[in-house]
């Protein structure tokens, strides 16, 4: 999880095949254009919006796709502003289908399967609402939750249901990573992206790119003749700054 800055930064990671390099322009990572509070309202006419999952405005700290050294980041961190407990509810009515305790990864979680076959799902709690840990079909793991020792309970649907926008956890630090709530959107075993799909949110902030990492697209893939990852240095160019035009700071080593 990345902390919360004023000015995010956002690193992207390009893979580039050698044969690319001798290209004679270069394409930065694009943003997507600033949405503004009447145009979400209007994109999210005729749909269900999403409760918010914290009681507060969203301050997001880290964005589906990510890369984080070994694996892409499947959902949204969003911060609890260094505090512990906060409410987390239901983004929309459904069942729950399961809950965990992984003491190497999510920490305490829940996963809720909505009306339309989504799921979403919440991480790194401190505790689950005692409507739901003290439900009977969860006797057999009382112990394990209060304890954290690890666990998987597998429900099946329709056991324990909540409404949209019902308190069903607190915020925590369970798992890895400093306090924070870790959301995802899931449909079978593809991820998406809950910023495009209703999640009440509005980015005001356009990322400042620092460097992009070019890679080699293949084991028989070179850049500039070696088998390694070339980091390339970034610059805002200032005649076309209103664009968000980059360009390499430094020839490429």
């Amino acid at each position: 999880m990345h902390s919360p800055v004023r000015q995010r930064r956002v690193l992207c990671r390009i893979w580039l095949s050698a044969a690319l390099l001798a290209a004679t322009g270069f394409a930065g990572c694009m943003h997507e254009p600033i949405v503004s509070p009447q145009q979400l309202t209007d994109l999210l006419q005729g749909r269900e919006s999403y409760h918010s999952p914290l009681g507060h405005p969203l301050h997001i700290t880290g964005t589906v796709g990510e890369f984080r050294g070994s694996h892409y980041h499947f959902g949204l961190d969003i911060s609890t502003y260094d505090a512990l407990g906060r409410p987390v509810y239901a983004v929309r009515e459904g069942s729950i289908i399961r809950l965990m305790y992984q003491r190497y990864g999510i920490g305490y979680a829940i996963w809720i399967q909505h009306q339309d076959g989504l799921v979403s799902l919440y991480g790194h709690l401190r505790e689950f609402a005692p409507a739901i840990r003290n439900h009977p079909v969860l006797a057999p793991y009382q112990e394990a939750m209060l304890q954290r020792r690890e666990f998987v309970a597998s429900l099946h649907p329709e056991t324990i249901q909540v409404a949209r926008g019902q308190y069903i956890a607190h915020s925590g630090e369970s798992g890895i990573g400093p306090h924070h709530l870790h959301f995802e959107l899931q449909d079978g075993r593809t991820r998406i992206n809950p910023l495009l799909h209703g999640m009440p949110y509005v980015d005001q902030e356009v990322p400042v790119l620092q460097y992009v990492v070019l890679q080699p697209a293949s084991p028989v893939a070179r850049i500039n003749g070696q088998f390694r990852d070339v980091r390339v240095d970034l610059q805002l160019d200032q005649k076309q700054e209103r664009l968000h035009v980059y360009k390499i700071r430094r020839p490429v080593p």
